[in-house]
């Protein structure tokens, strides 16, 4: 039954200017606004703040004393909408005559319509234990009877057993064995154990390997063909036995298939670049105390910072032939000749010929020089045409050049210009510091004993007259 009772604050008339929603504030409200002495009556509960009031009722007055909104109950007991309670930890429920109880854990007495231990855990499939919830309950696992480790190798195999609710009950090693008549599609095994395998081609009696390394052991091939397929232009083929009238132990026959060219080759490339590394082949005798070397030398070789003197093996890029501890012999084996050329890339004559007779033919490298010239070790005759003016010829160290290196040298021009031969390092023409041709056509005949030079012969030119010091 309604309560109407003013509030202490207000006096005078109440005036009832309709329902409030206090869920929605409709008619909007405002705190500290409003007309003294009026009110409205909550039809629909909710918690609008008004100076502070923030739990409204069905039926409860809104008044407006003249300064802030006041509530008038509509009973001694409200209803709420919603309660906001703060600083509790737990559960909150109702106790008796207290509002809100806050509790780590809520009495089943205190729960309506509870029935008390009828929550119970149920054991199923690989489960033992459960029951009611009246206190704890364990609830065990059914684990699997396997010994915890590492099971399988390279030999071995892991065979593992599994029950129906799948838990492992026994996994065991199995050492690896495979039937011959269970291998199809790859050809068949004659026989196979640790050491030894042989494999025989199937259907089209190939086999084919990806990715094999042999790291020691004894491989013999007997009738073998190796066949190497790919973009490449360093691809082959490699055919490894005699052929036709080749009587040899080991037979490597090669055809080029890596693109249209026709010829073949076998090729081996040192990767070092060092000033001390070259890649041979190398040949030793049955003792091993004789050897020889055919190979090229690095991009940046010097046989000098292999503690040797600088000679025809010391440039980079250099190829050579070399007996390391026996004679060096180079020739044919029946009536046909030998031919050393440097320039095969153009039609010039033999540098030296061996005959079939063994006799030597060799070509000597001339030139005309008409100013001052230091000849080189590429050197042999020089034509001197002072017809313009007079000129000097320096000779090379006679220490550098070897002892036996031979010069001649020829004044060509028929004009009284001098061509002077003078030497390097101190070093002396017969004991003299240089040598003049003053005398048309006529010449000299050098020689090196690795310290100076001498005249081997004096060359009469067509006057009969020599050159003169």
């Amino acid at each position: 039954m309604l309560k109407t009772v003013a509030p202490a604050t207000a006096s005078g008339t109440l005036t009832y200017v309709g329902t409030w929603n206090a869920l929605t504030n409709n008619p909007t409200l405002t705190s500290g606004v409003g007309v003294t002495n009026n009110y409205y009556v909550v039809s629909t509960a909710g918690n609008t703040n008004l100076d502070g009031i923030t739990s409204w009722s069905v039926g409860d007055w809104a008044i407006f004393n003249g300064t802030v909104w006041e509530r008038v109950g509509a009973s001694q007991a409200s209803s709420f909408a919603n309660i906001a309670v703060t600083s509790l930890t737990g559960y909150m429920y109702a106790n008796g005559a207290n509002l809100v109880t806050a509790s780590t854990t809520i009495p089943v007495a205190n729960v309506t319509g509870a029935v008390p231990n009828t929550v119970n855990v149920i054991a199923g499939a690989g489960l033992t234990g459960g029951g009611a919830l009246t206190g704890n309950v364990t609830i065990s696992v059914n684990t699997s009877p396997v010994t915890a480790g590492t099971y399988g190798s390279a030999q071995n195999v892991a065979q593992v057993t599994v029950n129906a609710l799948g838990i492992v009950t026994s996994v065991t090693n199995v050492a690896i064995s495979i039937a011959n008549s269970a291998v199809s599609g790859l050809g068949s095994m004659s026989y196979q154990n640790a050491n030894a395998v042989i494999i025989t081609g199937g259907t089209e009696n190939n086999v084919t390997y990806s990715n094999v390394t042999i790291t020691s052991g004894n491989a013999n091939f007997t009738t073998v063909n190796v066949a190497f397929g790919g973009s490449s232009s360093n691809i082959g083929s490699l055919s490894v036995g005699g052929f036709q009238n080749i009587t040899a132990d080991t037979g490597i026959i090669a055809t080029f298939t890596g693109n249209s060219t026709t010829y073949s080759y076998t090729s081996l490339q040192n990767k070092n670049s060092s000033a001390t590394a070259y890649g041979s082949y190398s040949l030793y005798n049955d003792t091993g105390t004789a050897y020889g070397d055919i190979g090229i030398t690095s991009s940046t070789y010097s046989y000098s910072a292999a503690g040797y003197p600088n000679n025809a093996f010391s440039g980079p890029s250099n190829l050579f032939v070399q007996a390391g501890s026996t004679d060096l012999a180079i020739g044919t084996f029946s009536a046909n000749a030998v031919h050393i050329i440097a320039n095969g890339n153009v039609s010039i004559t033999d540098g030296i010929t061996v005959t079939s007779n063994n006799r030597v033919a060799i070509q000597f490298e001339i030139a005309t020089k008409n100013n001052a010239y230091t000849l080189t070790t590429l050197d042999h005759t020089i034509l001197a045409n002072a017809n313009t003016t007079p000129f000097t010829l320096t000779l090379p160290s006679a220490a550098t050049s070897g002892s036996g290196r031979a010069y001649t040298i020829k004044k060509i021009d028929a004009t009284a210009n001098t061509v002077t031969i003078s030497t390097t390092s101190a070093q002396t023409i017969d004991g003299a510091s240089s040598y003049t041709i003053n005398t048309a056509y006529s010449g000299v005949n050098l020689q090196s004993d690795g310290s100076n030079w001498w005249i081997i012969a004096n060359l009469n030119g067509r006057n009969g007259t020599a050159g003169t010091f």
